[in-house]
């Protein structure tokens, strides 16, 4: 905190510094998320499937009940992580950008607690930092002086935002805390009490209403325990602050080294069950994770659905029979799910991070009892990065709006209702179509095949993909509530678009897979990967595939989950692609569990024959694998031409969208693509 700040006060700073107008100013700009040119379709949307009933909370009635803590209320069950905003959404600048500050106002319309990081602590006199120097996945975090008074001027219109939307802030457990060394450890039990006493006083007179304290990392140190109690106790009688502390735990069912790196840091459950009752009665929420490895992001791949790794732990931690507030982080993005977790007693209030990301109007939703409009996170975790190599940008798969909020004000109400045709109903179709019809044109969306799904379709049978099947699910339930006018088994041709008079027409024809030839490569005991979905008996036991990637990995798994052995022969130096964020460790740790898979990298195919796949090896030697069964994939290409024959059918306006272009490729390039189309018409 700044002199001139310790002189003032915090309430006559803000007056002051003018914080009041640019608070509110903050919040009025929460429509550059969402902007009111696409509010009215929604709202029709949502009343016509017969759940948007404002202030109806019964379907959610434990998720969002108040719970008070001490003095304070806390007015749901929702807490969003301490430094989980999208890793890219603040650029170079060295204060919070306006991006950053409607993310965090826009999230308070949901979050009941929410937890900005500001760097070097979150707090005040946190020093000046940077990024420089920082190089991959570390270089996403915002990190500002917030000691500088003009940067604290942003500060406090986040703080200030958050508390406009009735939700709590919470600061201060990043860099120290009680029990985490405040007023360092060589100063003595009396010293270090009153060091974080002046903390948690400095962080209430900013603004802070949370305090996340670190605790005692062994439970087996009644020194430290008892020190780090008689510290938030403390903190108790000085302040109304409520106090946090977290666990991070190791989890019964993982393998040993996918726990974590950092194993001495991790507790066993008996350990943290230990723990909650120690604390019990100096913290109010014990938010418990799991330790940085294999659990700490929960993925399709390590997570099956409505069983995140935390509750369990939770649960056996609530049985003990502590009294503290317990709040599993890790997977909870399903409201529904989060409701039955909270009902049923297995937890008391839920953290949660990539869910904010993936729907903006999460909050909303909720309160409206609108949760089936809720779009699901797919666990990606795109939003901390692209790659650890650059480009160096957020986004999200689901939410094309994330990342381009400057781009989403340029969007402008459409001046009349308007006919537009729709070719194709995979994502890119539908999400092309749910958009044009919230803007209020009529939209007719064409699917030549009996359903929509498009090469989403293959989610319904794969156990991995169960986040890309409840996003399919979630589509189709949004075409049919925007009131899109569907027409299955309808081959759309350019002639027959051409003669209904359409506004705009959309091509979004996706793409299709590739069967390289080479000898044998059409043989009656050779498959494409999309034909395999539904299929896997059909295929002898010892099964070659060819070809690798993400999606060559994942069908090349499905057909070993279905019982085959599998060895996966791909000409890349990788099997996959490897410098995604938090993505692929997942993908080989799920295979090498697997007995039945296996692969050989550098091995380009040459030809099928007499029951065997022969290829030749890196060093340019042939050799040969069994083969009852192969299955070949070789990408996917873009049906271009297909697509730019119905521009001729467009009255004013023809875009190309999704993967029969260049801006597509996988879910998000396709949702993006599809939706900033829609949203010229």
């Amino acid at each position: 905190m700044s002199f001139i700040q310790k002189l003032m006060g915090r309430r006559q700073f803000l007056v002051t510094a003018g914080v009041g107008s640019t608070a509110a100013l903050a919040y009025n700009k929460l429509g550059g998320v969402v902007e009111p040119v696409f509010q009215t379709g929604n709202a029709m949307a949502a009343e016509k499937s017969g759940t948007a009933v404002q202030g109806s909370n019964n379907r959610y009635s434990h998720l969002l009940s108040p719970i008070q803590i001490r003095n304070v209320i806390v007015k749901n069950r929702m807490i969003n992580r301490a430094g989980a905003p999208p890793h890219f959404l603040q650029g170079p600048e060295t204060y919070p950008a306006e991006a950053l500050r409607c993310y965090y106002s826009t999230m308070a319309r949901g979050a009941a607690i929410i937890s900005p990081r500001f760097g070097g602590g979150g707090g005040p006199g946190s020093g000046t930092t940077s990024h420089k120097g920082l190089t991959g996945d570390s270089a996403h975090m915002a990190i500002f002086d917030s000691s500088d008074p003009s940067v604290q001027n942003y500060i406090d219109q986040i703080i200030e935002g958050i508390h406009s939307m009735g939700s709590l802030v919470s600061g201060g457990g990043m860099g120290g805390g009680p029990g985490g060394g405040a007023g360092g450890s060589d100063q003595s039990p009396k010293k270090m009490i009153e060091a974080a006493v002046t903390q948690a006083k400095m962080l209430e007179d900013q603004g802070y209403d949370v305090m996340g304290a670190m605790g005692a990392r062994n439970i087996k140190d009644k020194s430290a325990v008892d020190q780090a109690i008689e510290q938030m106790l403390a903190i108790q009688r000085a302040t109304n602050l409520i106090i946090t502390m977290s666990v991070m735990v190791k989890h019964p069912d993982l393998r040993p080294e996918t726990n974590d790196g950092s194993s001495k840091q991790l507790m066993s459950l008996e350990d943290a069950i230990a723990t909650a009752n120690a604390f019990d009665g100096a913290a109010d929420i014990l938010m418990v994770t799991i330790g940085s490895g294999m659990g700490s992001h929960p993925t399709n791949w390590n997570m099956e659905k409505g069983k995140p790794m935390t509750l369990s732990i939770c649960r056996a931690i609530k049985d003990s029979g502590v009294k503290m507030l317990i709040a599993p982080n890790g997977g909870y993005h399903d409201p529904d799910l989060n409701e039955q977790y909270i009902a049923g007693g297995k937890c008391d209030m839920v953290v949660m991070a990539r869910a904010w990301n993936a729907d903006d109007e999460y909050g909303k939703k909720i309160y409206d009892g609108r949760g089936d409009d809720v779009a699901p996170c797919l666990m990606c975790n795109k939003c901390h990065g692209l790659s650890m190599n650059g480009p160096w940008a957020t986004v999200c798969s689901v939410n094309p709006r994330l990342g381009l909020a400057s781009t989403v004000k340029t969007i402008s109400a459409p001046a009349f209702s308007k006919k537009v045709a729709v070719i194709g109903g995979g994502p890119a179709g539908m999400k092309a179509a749910i958009t044009a019809a919230e803007r209020g044109h009529k939209v007719t969306l064409y699917e030549k095949s009996d359903s929509l799904g498009g090469l989403l379709k293959h989610a319904d049978y794969s156990p991995f993909k169960w986040t890309l099947k409840d996003y399919k699910d979630y589509l189709i339930r949004q075409v049919k509530k925007s009131g899109v006018d569907v027409q299955l088994n309808t081959a759309a041709t350019p002639e027959m678009i051409k003669g209904k008079g359409y506004d705009a027409v959309i091509a979004a024809l996706g793409a299709e897979p590739v069967t390289p030839k080479f000898q044998g490569s059409d043989a009656k005991n050779v498959w494409k990967a999309m034909d395999v979905y539904g299929k896997e008996k059909e295929l002898g036991k010892d099964v070659v595939f060819i070809g690798g990637g993400e999606y060559g990995v994942e069908t090349a798994m499905y057909i070993a989950k279905a019982g085959h052995n599998v060895m996966v022969l791909t000409s890349g130096k990788e099997l996959l692609r490897l410098d995604r964020v938090h993505y692929p460790e997942f993908i080989i740790d799920a295979y090498d569990q697997m007995t039945n898979f296996d692969y050989i990298t550098e091995a380009i195919a040459t030809r099928i024959s007499d029951g065997k796949v022969f290829y030749k090896d890196a060093s340019g030697n042939e050799k040969s694998v069994q083969a009852d069964s192969v299955v070949i994939y070789g990408g996917l290409k873009s049906r271009t031409v297909e697509a730019v024959k119905f521009s001729s059918s467009a009255g004013k306006a023809f875009y190309a969208v999704g993967d029969c272009t260049t801006k597509g490729g996988n879910v998000q390039k396709t949702i993006r693509s599809a939706y900033f189309a829609a949203a010229q018409i």
